[in-house]
């Protein structure tokens, strides 16, 4: 339950260093499922735009996600994690090229 705040700061860590790895570490610590995804949600789709263009990988993800988030019952909360999600997508396609990462 608390272990999330951890990882996500290593996330934020990892992303603040441009570090390949963390990449794919953004949408696995989301655990968009699970509880407390609130601040989860935001936080990793934060980190993962900032990747811009060298996140594209994770497109198909994305927009899985978008999809699953769109099925959901209509809250004011669940708008908002849908127009991230869909903000953090155009981010990604809009790039015109991407930040140089480091491998870690």
């Amino acid at each position: 339950m608390s272990a999330g705040g951890v990882r996500l700061l290593g996330v934020e860590l990892l992303t603040q260093n441009l570090i390949e790895e963390g990449i794919p570490l953004c949408l696995v610590a989301m655990d968009y499922d699970d509880w407390g995804k609130g601040t989860r949600i935001a936080r990793s789709l934060r980190a993962l735009a900032q990747y811009g263009g060298a996140a594209k990988s994770e497109l198909p993800q994305l927009r899985e996600i978008e999809k699953d988030l769109s099925k959901s019952r209509p809250s004011t909360q669940q708008k908002s994690r849908l127009e991230l999600v869909r903000n953090v997508i155009r981010k990604i396609e809009g790039a015109k090229k991407a930040p140089e990462l480091r491998p870690m």
